[in-house]
């Protein structure tokens, strides 16, 4: 009975003596905070978000979703883009508007094919200085049924998110969520924008719908992976421009059309990421729909949430993008 006694002891003292390893290793975890299980980024699971990107094209259609960004024809030549600032201007880059003794016709719509000629440009003002690249275009009949834009007061800081419209060959595209890449001297650049869309494009703040800068040189090869697109900021701009417009900055018609603000098409179907604004196509939960990139400062929408992709090179294993929730 004690022989017994004596094992049973020796097996209760290694027992706890076990468990108070484990006590301690457990602890010394918590405490350096370094264990490889806490250091090592979970690897996502076949559970987790498949996604095809588009990492350059054109745009999708714009859907009427941007009203106020208007298309220029100078004798029947190619559009340029112009916004509209107030019911009779618009601002676009100074190379679209300063064709002397040219017929300057506004047309609004998504496209050629649906296009509407509303006004001619009757004058033509720089925006000082000459390098901004700007000009306001007066016209010689109002457009009453569109919203203008406001120029945002504060500029943009790289790092920052745009959305871009434009028009390339008679089509109104739109793109969400660039990435700025570098900002100063009264301009930014931008990646992976509209390329080869027209001068006089425009950049949007995503939220509001303000204007933050016009289009006023790009890349025409949308495969180059080095392309860019320079836009002239507009901040800079603002009290020339609300000077100049004066009383034709009033407030709008009562029903007309405003901008989209808000994510373009998120949460709708998609098939590739080329079908999609910011173009990022993710699969997960059995869904399929339209989202774009995410991290810790820059944080998804309402409704969504950041989460890993699947692995599918090393070049992509740590993207993140936005999942409904």
């Amino acid at each position: 009975m004690a022989n017994f006694l004596r094992h049973d002891v020796r097996h209760a003292d290694r027992t706890r003596s076990g468990a108070m390893r484990r006590a301690f290793a457990v602890s010394a975890c918590l405490f350096v905070t370094a264990c490889a299980a806490e250091t090592v980024p979970p690897t996502p699971s076949s559970t987790a978000p498949r996604v095809d990107f588009a990492r350059a094209q054109l745009g999708v259609p714009d859907r009427t979703d941007d009203p106020a960004v208007v298309a220029l024809e100078v004798d029947g030549q190619g559009a340029c883009a112009g916004i509209l600032l107030a019911a009779d201007a618009i601002l676009t880059a100074a190379p679209c508007a300063t064709h002397s003794g040219k017929t300057m016709r506004v047309l609004v719509g998504d496209s050629s094919a649906d296009a509407q000629e509303r006004a001619h440009g009757s004058q033509v003002v720089l925006v000082p200085p000459a390098s901004t690249g700007l000009a306001v275009v007066f016209l010689d009949t109002t457009i009453d049924d569109i919203a203008p834009l406001a120029v945002r007061g504060s500029g943009v800081a790289t790092g920052d998110h745009v959305r871009s419209v434009g028009f390339s060959h008679g089509r109104r595209l739109v793109r969400d969520h660039l990435t700025v890449l570098g900002a100063g001297r009264g301009q930014f650049e931008v990646a992976e924008a509209a390329c080869a869309v027209g001068a006089g494009g425009l950049a949007l703040d995503e939220s509001s719908g303000e204007v933050l800068g016009v289009l006023t040189s790009g890349g025409e090869n949308c495969a180059a992976s080095a392309d860019t697109d320079v836009y002239s900021s507009t901040d800079a701009s603002r009290s020339f421009l609300a000077e100049a417009l004066g009383p034709a900055a009033r407030s709008v018609a009562k029903h007309a059309q405003k901008t989209k603000k808000g994510p373009v098409d998120m949460g709708s179907g998609c098939v590739l990421g080329s079908d999609c604004a910011a173009g990022v196509c993710v699969a997960y939960a059995g869904s399929q729909y339209c989202s774009r990139t995410c991290d810790a400062h820059d944080r998804c929408p309402a409704r969504f949430k950041c989460m890993a992709t699947q692995p599918q090179t090393q070049a992509v294993r740590d993207v993140m993008v936005c999942v409904e929730n």
